[in-house]
């Protein structure tokens, strides 16, 4: 099993890195939970992400040395950001609507 692992590994809030040196071509199984908000890049280039063993994450690499580099973002945090930010847009307006419209009356 640790024939072939990810040496010089760095992790940090929302990134993994490290390399590995393989003699043939292999199926690298990361025992980190299969998630959307993966993005991997292998040598630099983005690469697929496949679901492995029911929930662990794991791609294909070819014969050499690679340098891997997983990077995380939580799916769906910019749309309900966004919408958050809509939403209190929106409040915003309701308020100052509400106070005019107030004021005038008196």
């Amino acid at each position: 099993m640790k024939e072939n692992s990810l040496t010089n590994v760095k992790m940090t809030d929302n990134e993994v890195t490290g390399s590995i040196q393989l003699d043939k071509k292999k199926l690298l199984c990361l025992t980190i939970p299969y998630s959307s908000g993966w993005k991997i890049y292998v040598d630099g280039k983005k690469t697929e992400l496949k679901k492995v063993n029911y929930m662990y994450s794991g791609l294909f690499l070819d014969k050499g040395e690679h340098n891997i580099r997983l990077q995380y973002c939580t799916p769906g945090i910019k749309t309900g950001l966004t919408l958050s930010g809509v939403g209190i847009f929106i409040l915003l307006i309701i308020m100052l609507a509400g106070y005019f419209y107030k004021n005038k009356e008196s």
